[in-house]
């Protein structure tokens, strides 16, 4: 008697959760016309092209990192260089990547 109870009890709870699970909340599918302006930005003659170590190309990397920065995305660049390296403090990370 006492397990039936409980399988029952069981059954019934697991019942009425099951339909939180098909709930989506994904985000809207992304278009082209979602990137044009920045495409249109980017690849631009006011850009002066992006060869490597070109001004046209420094100006498309800090137009990048501003748009992360301003969307709030996370910097994992290498540690900013106007922090003092001798300091115990953590290094404030920035959105770019030295290669060399």
């Amino acid at each position: 008697m006492c397990r039936s109870f409980f399988t029952a009890l069981f059954l019934w709870l697991s019942a009425i959760t099951l339909p939180a699970q098909n709930i989506s909340h994904a985000a809207p599918a992304l278009s082209v016309n979602d990137f044009a302006g920045i495409l249109s930005f980017l690849s631009s003659d006011w850009m002066e092209g992006r060869e490597a170590g070109a001004h046209g190309g420094f100006m498309a990397a800090d137009y990048i990192a501003s748009m992360m920065q301003l969307n709030s995305l996370l910097p994992y660049g290498d540690a900013d260089m106007s922090v003092k390296q001798g300091s115990l403090a953590p290094q404030k990370r920035g959105y770019f990547q030295n290669l060399l």
